[in-house]
């Protein structure tokens, strides 16, 4: 959100700077969603489908009535996150999905930033997958500060020091601070 918000707001950006640890990067077809690792993937996927879609069917069944876009019943039966993801535009309010690309995508606004922005990805990341990265290293490109920290293991959003079981702090949230306090003083 914070990469497709300062794409949109672009100079008129209320923030000074922006972390993203973990970001969606492209979300279109081919991108992100279909990239998750299979187990993840359906663990996800069960998920999403218990708290989400079971959990307010009787909201989906009135919403199908007046609309064209996919229904509870072809949610319900997606066979994986980046099918679900394509048949959910129309709950998020979206005519088509090319126009809930257009409209959600955080690669489709990257290069509006005006703001210096600071990435944490690793390289072990089952949701955020190394080739996301690699196919949107042209988003660190240009005029604005951009600064990518990739690392081989964090996982996805942790970054923990110290003992694993009871882990001490995540760094990312504290580099993410760090840059912040850095963009404020200069």
């Amino acid at each position: 959100m914070a990469v497709r918000y300062s794409g949109e707001k672009g100079v008129d950006n209320p923030f000074v700077a922006i972390a993203c640890v973990c970001p969606g990067y492209d979300t279109t077809e081919g991108g992100a969603f279909s990239r998750f690792e299979p187990l993840l993937d359906r663990h996800l996927l069960k998920s999403v489908k218990d708290m989400f879609l079971s959990a307010n069917e009787n909201v989906f069944r009135g919403f199908e009535r007046a609309s064209e876009a996919p229904g509870y019943d072809e949610l319900i039966n997606a066979p994986d996150m980046a099918e679900l993801q394509r048949r959910l535009y129309g709950v998020e309010g979206y005519a088509s999905l090319d126009e809930y690309h257009d409209g959600t995508n955080p690669m489709g606004t990257v290069r509006d930033i005006a703001v210096p922005m600071l990435v944490i990805n690793s390289d072990d990341d089952p949701i955020c997958a190394p080739s996301n990265v690699d196919d949107n290293l042209w988003a660190f490109e240009g005029d604005v500060d951009r600064a990518l920290v990739r690392t081989p293991c964090g996982t996805h959003c942790c970054f923990y020091e110290g003992r694993t079981l009871r882990p001490r702090s995540s760094w990312a949230h504290e580099a993410s601070l760090e840059f912040f306090e850095s963009v404020l003083d200069e």
